[in-house]
């Protein structure tokens, strides 16, 4: 009696029924797949460390490498393009405004940077003193410069700034207190940038009392008959080069000529040398017969 085969013993029909038949001579090449059958395999990558990778976007240059102080001076030219150098800088300060006859904090507090500007109308020495503030928006700047309205002067352990207000006209005063502690970096900064400031402002007023008495001398007017001196031109070149005419001649008198005195002169000096001629030939004439 034959076994008969369980229902859940199945078996693949791929074996029953192979979808392509056994390869050999006679037999035909089973189709290529297709290009979109064809898959790829997918590498891992993060792209900044593989040196064949080329990305379409374009490169960015590297930043050019500056120094401290060329970055320094970009900042600052920002908030005052005038701005051509950085003379000092104290790394921390404190703005105090003259209100209510006593001295209040105004909220400005940042690094100290001594700068000098481009020359005035005049073309005198101008410095500035510009605290950017840590704590705001608003900045602190203040010319640096001696004179009726503006003054700066050492007080203890402050430089006092009198300068007009550019907005309201008034007169305002502000001190700068500089922190410097014993035994660090910034020891010497209060005595050093506190003096560099005093010595800028005489400068500054010294510059400008200068350029205004240079600007109020009187222009003089040019003498043209004594200055002028003639164009270095190709028309002045062939003048001064062209020599002077020589002075005319006077005519001499002419006497008259006697024109049969010289025929008369002509004849006889014809005849003479005729007459020596025959003389030669006569000479040789008798030699040649004594010869013979």
């Amino acid at each position: 009696m034959a076994m008969r085969r369980p229902a859940h013993a199945r078996r693949q029909a791929s074996v029953d029924y192979p979808k392509y038949l056994p390869l050999n001579s006679t037999t035909q090449q089973p189709p290529p797949l297709q290009p979109e059958m064809v898959s790829h395999a997918v590498v891992a990558s993060d792209y900044d460390s593989d040196q064949g990778y080329v990305s379409d976007l374009p490169r960015v240059a590297p930043p050019i490498a500056r120094t401290r102080a060329q970055l320094n001076l970009a900042v600052i030219q920002k908030w005052n393009s005038e701005v051509t150098d950085i003379l000092s800088i104290a790394p921390y300060v404190t703005i105090y405004d003259w209100s209510s006859n006593s001295w209040q904090k105004s909220g400005v507090v940042g690094t100290l940077f001594i700068c000098q500007l481009t020359p005035g109308d005049y073309g005198e020495l101008r410095y500035r003193a510009i605290v950017l503030n840590r704590s705001g928006l608003d900045n602190f700047e203040a010319e640096l410069r001696q004179s009726d309205r503006s003054r700066t002067a050492i007080s203890g352990d402050f430089v006092e700034i009198t300068r007009e207000d550019p907005e309201t006209g008034e007169t305002k005063a502000s001190a700068v207190y500089i922190y410097s502690e014993v035994g660090t970096s910034t020891e010497p900064s209060r005595k050093a940038n506190a003096e560099l400031m005093l010595d800028l402002a005489e400068a500054a007023k010294r510059s400008r009392d200068a350029a205004e008495a240079h600007a109020r001398l009187p222009i003089p007017e040019p003498d043209l008959e004594s200055t002028f001196i003639p164009s270095p031109g190709p028309l002045s070149m062939q003048l001064h080069s062209q020599p002077s005419p020589a002075p005319p001649i006077a005519p001499v008198a002419s006497k008259p000529v006697d024109l049969l005195a010289l025929l008369r002169a002509g004849t006889t000096q014809s005849d003479a040398e005729s007459a020596s001629r025959a003389s030669i030939k006569s000479s040789i004439r008798s030699l040649s017969q004594f010869w013979r």
